[in-house]
């Protein structure tokens, strides 16, 4: 068996397969291309210690209970950290909506002037009794007189002629 043999029956990657090699002191055979090469009690050795590693109940059973404490410790502080962010973008959209608010309102008030404005004008034009100037719409888009290019043909654009 090769090292991806033994990586894929024991649901591990080839580097693990490596690692444990190294630290179980396993010297397995090479073959003409140079990789290794597990006979059948290496692969037992290598079992076994995959067997050993999952009985494992707890991964850091070898931390001492003060990290532990340590942890619960931190992990309180994310939480109220993360808490004091949510308030925090909470009272930033509030303030975000409250300028929208102020911004609509002004509108508003814009908007009534003019209002009222156009009233004034169309009450004055009522009052003269006359008829309206002719009076041209007022166009945003500026025409530009564009001047076509000369074709020129090809004598002239090769030789300048």
């Amino acid at each position: 068996m090769n090292t991806n043999e033994i990586a894929n029956i024991l649901g591990i990657s080839s580097s693990t397969v490596k690692r444990w090699v190294k630290q179980l002191g396993i010297e397995p055979s090479r073959n003409a291309k140079g990789h290794f090469i597990y006979t059948q009690s290496e692969f037992d050795q290598l079992h076994a210690f995959h067997q050993d590693q999952l009985k494992q109940e707890n991964p850091l059973s070898f931390l001492p209970a003060e990290k532990d404490e340590q942890v619960l410790k931190l992990e309180d502080k994310i939480q109220d950290i993360e808490l004091q962010l949510y308030k925090k973008a909470d009272g930033v959209t509030s303030v975000q909506l409250l300028q929208h608010r102020r911004e609509i309102e002004d509108l508003l008030v814009a908007v009534e002037k003019l209002e009222g404005r156009i009233e004034q004008l169309e009450t004055q034009m009522n009052k003269s009794k006359k008829p309206p100037a002719k009076v041209e719409p007022i166009s945003l888009d500026v025409p530009q007189t564009l001047k076509r290019k000369r074709k020129r043909k090809i004598m002239s654009m090769m030789f300048g002629i």
